[in-house]
């Protein structure tokens, strides 16, 4: 592996490691999105950097987000596009005023389509883009309210550019998964960490917000069959 990999994996696990020990095993507080600043569709550009899979309206991809100029360094984000981008380095964002503006679309998380299915437990998810890599898995449990909660496996990914190696990325998002029969369903070393601080972005998004951070957790349709 070169160095430039190398580094872009080190990094990934630390900062994966400082989301997981940031959430707390503490009750959930579920917020509303009216008290969050997080929207992505009043950023200057959103560029596409890799897909991650397909869903209902799209192809969930990996974005750099620039707030104000093309200028900014970026940060993570993702967003649905009709087809897959690789490294677009703006050529396919919209509200990008710098380059292609044909693709410019709305961010909308209030009509964001749930996953085609929940992630297993112990596998990866269905049709997920084999360009990337699992650095690590968090088990995370939710409670939307007195009765009822849900559970999402954060995934830290790191997405290696083979042929331009500063094009490495690395990100986490976290995703709907089967509810675990009993703690020991669980992969073995792993326990379930009680999410707090979450934000309500739709009924099928979260917002996951620790410090200059922000980890989505997507909601999921249909179990994935054991026989897959």
């Amino acid at each position: 592996m070169k160095l430039a990999s190398i580094v872009a994996l080190s990094v990934a696990l630390q900062t994966f490691a400082s989301i997981a020990q940031s959430a707390s095993p503490t009750s959930a507080a579920l917020k509303s999105a009216s008290s969050s600043s997080f929207t992505e569709s009043s950023s200057y550009a959103i560029c596409a950097v890799t897909p991650i899979m397909q869903t209902e309206d799209g192809v969930l991809h990996y974005c750099e987000v620039y707030e104000e100029s093309c200028d900014d360094v970026p940060s993570d984000g993702l967003e649905v596009f009709p087809e897959s981008y690789y490294d677009s380095e703006c050529e396919s964002c919209y509200h990008c005023k710098c380059r292609n503006t044909a693709l410019r679309q709305h961010s909308d998380w209030a009509s964001f389509a749930p996953l085609r299915r929940k992630v297993p437990i112990e596998r990866l998810p269905e049709g997920l883009n084999p360009n990337l890599k699992e650095v690590k898995s968090v088990y995370c449990k939710l409670k939307l309210n007195a009765s009822s909660e849900v559970y999402f496996r954060i995934f830290r990914f790191v997405y290696i550019d083979v042929n331009q190696p500063t094009r490495s990325r690395s990100f986490s998002v976290g995703m709907e998964m089967d509810t675990p029969a009993t703690p020991e369903a669980l992969p073995h070393h792993q326990s379930l960490i009680e999410l707090k601080d979450c934000l309500a972005l739709s009924q099928n998004a979260y917002a996951l917000k620790k410090g200059n951070q922000t980890v989505l957790l997507l909601r999921a349709g249909t179990p994935t069959p054991a026989t897959e």
